[in-house]
């Protein structure tokens, strides 16, 4: 019996999926920690912070570029799975809509630097985002091929084609510099990746894209985009602001020391993310059917094994975090011991449920989720401000720690409210 129950449990798909997943995702908190380290003995501290502030105003961008399409591919794919080629020709739509979009943005984004807009803290900064956003197209439209394949449930080739890029982001940035020693030229790293996968993935599916424009795909997609948009930014910009206020307030090494906690600490929810993104689809399936029960089934399943696996992950990540600093980074980084202790403290709390986030969104819950997201960004950043102007760095663990306690209970309340499911039942 127990052996028939082993077989029934590693033989699923679900659990196949979710390995894949964990591995991808396992591979791209790794590489990013690889990338922190590597930078900041190689250059410095400050160039790290410059660099994740760069990388920063990059994702939020690119979520702006992709203009929500990226859930509405996820959403419609998964329902429409039964439906012959209706996939392939939602992939076909919404990569050429987003390569338009995308491309427009950057235009305009150089227009205004052009016309000397300031939107960064430091020259420094600016001058790397003008090097990395030149990847947001190639960034933008591989988006949408993963999304295609999280949609179909192919989580393999989504979990293979992250391998390359975070593979690639570190490949390259270790050559560029060991060729250049020029951190700037570094950055091309980005451009180099994201277009090798991108013209990979257009040969790959070369067939599919030849698809002509179906007007009423794009008009739903676009309607459902634009819906999930405003939450999307709204979601990617609060994880990115705790790093974005240290650069205003503070400077620019301290944003390297924060960003080098924050990719640890943070990097634990790579576990509720897994069961996230593989669950999505199966919500919105669900919903579509109207079996409620069976949702709350599955978050019933997925609370128990979140509390067995992230306790002794945020354990090992908290040992992974001491051995680094004494062995690896320079001394500045052996203050900051209780500003990561609040921030593991307060991943550990928020994984409990963050695999709940996309819930709204996969039920169609538009408004909700916005308003969610809305309050949530408004916490981070009256919080942030506020902890960070009084106590400096260890403002921002403590305001990370109080951030990650709220969005337990923001979220419980607005999926109970609107979903009527319990994440704390």
């Amino acid at each position: 019996m127990i052996k028939d129950l082993y077989h029934k449990i590693f033989n699923s798909k679900f659990t196949k999926d979710s390995v894949w997943i964990l591995i991808s995702q396992l591979f791209l908190a790794v590489n990013g920690i690889i990338i922190n380290i590597f930078i900041t003995n190689f250059y410095s501290t400050e160039l790290l912070g410059v660099f994740n502030l760069g990388l920063s105003y990059f994702l939020i961008f690119a979520t702006i570029s992709n203009f929500g399409l990226f859930n509405s591919t996820v959403k419609y794919v998964s329902e429409d799975m039964h439906l012959e080629n209706s996939g392939k020709i939602i992939l076909a739509n919404n990569i050429k809509m987003v390569f338009l979009i995308s491309s427009t943005m950057l235009a305009l984004f150089f227009l205004l630097i052009k016309l000397d807009a300031q939107f960064f803290p430091t020259q420094n900064v600016e001058k790397a985002v003008k090097v990395i956003f030149l990847a947001i197209p190639g960034f933008a439209m591989n988006r949408i091929f993963m999304a295609y394949y999280n949609g179909i449930r192919n989580m393999k080739l989504y979990s293979i084609l992250r391998l390359f890029r975070w593979g690639g982001y570190v490949i390259f940035i270790v050559l560029l510099s060991l060729l250049y020693n020029d951190f700037y030229k570094t950055l091309n790293a980005f451009i180099i990746t994201e277009y090798s996968i991108f013209l990979f993935m257009i040969f790959y599916n070369y067939k599919a894209i030849l698809n002509k424009f179906n007007f009423f795909e794009i008009k739903k997609s676009i309607q459902f985009g634009s819906k999930s948009f405003l939450s999307e930014i709204v979601a990617n910009s609060q994880d990115k602001l705790d790093i974005i206020i240290i650069g205003y307030l503070l400077i620019e090494s301290d944003a390297g020391l924060y960003s080098f906690l924050a990719a640890i600490a943070k990097g634990i929810l790579i576990i509720p993310s897994v069961f996230m993104q593989n669950v999505n689809p199966i919500v919105s399936n669900l919903w579509k059917k109207e079996n409620i029960s069976e949702i709350q089934n599955y978050i019933n399943k997925i609370k128990l094994s979140s509390i067995k696996i992230m306790i002794p992950f945020a354990s090992g990540a908290f040992v992974f975090y001491l051995i680094v600093i004494y062995y690896f980074m320079p001394n500045e980084y052996q203050s900051t011991k209780l500003i990561f202790t609040l921030m593991i403290l307060g991943s550990l709390i928020q994984s409990y449920i963050s695999w709940s986030g996309g819930f709204l969104l996969m039920a169609g819950k538009l408004y909700p989720n916005l308003y969610r997201v809305i309050v949530l960004l408004f916490l981070s950043v009256f919080l942030n401000i506020i902890f960070i102007h009084y106590f400096k760095l260890l403002g921002a663990g403590l305001s990370f720690l109080v951030f990650c306690l709220l969005v337990v209970l923001i979220n419980n309340y607005f999926i109970k409210k609107h979903m009527k499911l319990s994440l704390l039942k």
